[in-house]
C-alpha cells in the first residue's frame, strides 16, 4: 500500500487506509478491535440493536449501559532524536470539532483540576508540523465519532431515553487533553452531529487521585513493589523474541540511541523494554506515515505483540501467578470496577422501586492502562495491546417476567465475554447481578488506603497513564 496520501484525500479515506494497513500488519488501530468494522460503516442506526435478548428461556430487557473506552489515535508521547524529520501535521488541519457546548469540571463540582506535571510536559512538546506530544489527531477524532455512532446503533432505546432526558447520560474522563477531547467526539457521534444533548458535563479528577487507571503508583505506592517484582522476574529470564528485538534495534540504532528509547542494559527489565518503540511505530503506522530508518512494518508488528506481552507480565506475570494478578488488579483498577457495579446495583434498586432516575448511559474516557487492567482483572485479556477506541462495556438487563432478577453482560469491543464465574464457566455470557457482585468483591480492595499503605497525601512525579 502507498505510504502517503495526496493532499486532497478525505479524512474517511485516511481512516480506511490506516485500518487496511494495520489489519495487514496485525495491528488493531480502529473502533472495535483488529477485525471488527464500525457499525456505522454499513448499517443505519435503526437496523442494529442489542437491547432485547433471551437467556435460559428468560426474556431480558436492557436498562443500563456503561462503556469504558480508550482514547482515539494520537501522536507519539515523547520526542526522539531519530524523529526530527517526521512531520506531524495531522492535528486540527481539517477543523474536526467535537461536541459543543461542553463543560469540564471536577467530580466534586469545582473547576477542572490542573494537569499533572508529567502530562503538562508531554503536551508542551511541539513536533514539526504543529502536533503536540500525545495529542489526539484528526484520525483519532474520527475514530471517536465512529465509536459514538456505534454505541447509538447498538442501543437505540437508550438513545431515545437520553433524548427525553439528557440528564440520564453521565460522562467521565481522566484529566488528559486527549481523553477529554475523545469524549467530546464520542458525544458528537452519539448525537449524530446534532447538539440535542443539552448541558453536557464531563467530570474528571486530578491525575494523582485517578482510579480509572490501573497503574497509578502515586495513588497506591504498594503497586510499585509489585511492578518491581515483575520487572526483576522478567529481566532475569526474558523470552527469546525480546532478545531478538533488542539485538535488531541495537544493531540499527547503536547503544547510545537505544538508551534514548528507554532500552537499557541487557541484564534487567529495561534491557528488553520495547514499549516506547511500540508507541512510536504504532502511532506512525496508524496514520499511514513513512517509518524512520531504524523501523520497519515487520518490527512494528513484532514490537506491538511483544509490548502487549511485557505489560501483561507487569500486571499479572503473564498469568502464571494468580495471587499476583489479584493483588495488582485490586489495588490498580479495583476501585473503578467497584464503581461500575455500584452504578448497576443502584439502577436495579431504583427500577424495583418504580423509579427511573439512574443514568441510562455512562461513558468513561480513559487509556490502554484503563482497558488492559480491566480485562486482566476479569481474566479475559487476550495478550494484545488494546486498540485506539477499544471498549469494555457493561450491560445491565432486567428479566421482564421477574422484576427482581437482573443480569450483567460484559463485552470487549462489543463482543460478549465469558467471565470467571459459575455461569461463565458453563458458557453463559449473562450472569446474575448477585453473581457479578461476588466477582467484583474478589477484585476490589476492602480498605484502599490501608492496603496501599497510604497515610496522607502523596506527592510524586510518576505520570498516570504511562508505565
Amino acid at each position: 500500500l502507498p505510504m502517503s496520501l495526496p493532499r486532497a484525500a478525505s479524512l474517511p479515506a485516511l481512516a480506511q487506509k490506516a485500518r487496511r494497513l494495520a489489519l495487514g500488519l496485525g495491528l488493531g488501530i480502529g473502533v472495535g478491535g483488529t477485525a471488527a468494522a464500525s457499525a456505522a460503516d454499513s448499517s443505519p442506526r435503526s437496523e442494529i440493536s442489542a437491547e432485547r435478548a433471551t437467556h435460559g428461556g428468560r426474556q431480558l430487557e436492557l436498562v443500563q449501559v456503561q462503556v469504558l473506552f480508550r482514547h482515539g489515535a494520537r501522536t507519539n508521547l515523547f520526542e526522539h532524536p531519530d524523529l526530527d524529520n517526521v512531520v506531524w501535521n495531522k492535528c486540527g488541519r481539517r477543523n474536526v470539532k467535537g461536541y459543543e457546548p461542553l463543560e469540564v469540571r471536577n467530580v466534586d463540582g469545582g473547576d477542572r483540576p490542573p494537569l499533572t506535571k508529567g502530562v503538562a510536559r508531554q503536551y508542551a512538546q511541539v513536533y514539526p508540523g504543529g502536533c503536540k506530544g500525545g495529542q489526539l489527531t484528526d484520525l483519532g477524532k474520527l475514530q471517536a465519532e465512529e465509536l459514538g455512532d456505534k454505541i447509538a446503533c447498538r442501543y437505540p432505546g437508550i438513545m431515545e431515553s437520553l433524548k427525553d432526558d439528557p440528564r440520564l447520560l453521565y460522562v467521565r474522563s481522566t484529566n488528559f487533553p486527549r481523553t477529554i477531547e475523545t469524549a467530546s467526539h464520542v458525544l458528537k457521534g452519539l448525537s449524530d452531529g446534532r447538539n440535542w444533548l443539552r448541558h453536557v458535563v464531563i467530570e474528571t479528577v486530578h491525575g494523582y487521585k485517578e482510579s480509572m487507571v490501573g497503574t497509578n503508583v502515586v495513588a497506591c505506592p504498594r503497586l510499585k513493589d509489585y511492578f518491581k517484582e515483575a520487572k526483576q522476574a522478567y529481566g532475569a529470564n526474558p523470552p527469546p523474541e525480546a532478545r531478538r528485538i533488542r539485538s535488531e534495534m541495537e544493531a540499527k540504532l547503536g547503544k547510545d540511541k537505544c538508551l534514548t528509547m528507554k532500552i537499557g542494559e541487557a541484564d534487567d527489565w529495561n534491557g528488553y523494554n520495547v514499549v516506547l518503540a511500540n508507541d512510536i511505530l504504532k502511532t506512525m503506522v496508524a496514520h499511514g506515515m513513512d517509518l524512520p530508518d531504524w523501523g520497519s512494518h515487520v518490527l512494528a508488528r513484532d514490537c506491538y505483540k511483544m509490548a502487549g506481552k511485557q505489560i501483561s507480565f507487569l500486571l499479572q506475570k503473564d498469568g502464571r501467578d494468580d495471587n499476583f494478578r489479584k493483588q495488582v488488579s485490586r489495588l490498580g483498577i479495583g476501585r473503578f470496577l467497584q464503581h461500575t457495579y455500584d452504578c448497576m446495583a443502584l439502577c436495579a434498586d431504583e427500577n424495583k422501586n418504580g423509579k427511573d432516575t439512574s443514568s441510562k448511559l455512562r461513558l468513561y474516557s480513559g487509556h490502554d492502562t484503563s482497558v488492559m487492567p480491566t480485562l486482566i482483572a476479569y481474566q479475559i485479556f487476550d495478550g494484545h495491546w488494546p486498540t485506539f477506541c477499544s471498549t469494555v462495556t457493561w450491560e445491565l438487563h432486567r428479566d421482564t417476567s421477574n422484576s427482581e432478577d437482573y443480569f450483567v453482560r460484559v463485552l470487549y469491543d462489543f463482543k460478549p465475554m465469558l467471565l470467571p464465574t459459575p455461569s461463565g464457566m458453563h458458557g453463559n455470557s449473562f450472569i446474575h447481578l448477585n453473581e457479578f457482585k461476588a466477582l467484583t468483591e474478589r477484585i476490589t480492595p476492602k480498605d484502599f488506603k490501608q492496603e496501599c499503605r497510604v497515610s496522607g497525601p502523596i506527592q510524586g512525579s510518576v505520570d498516570v497513564g504511562k508505565f
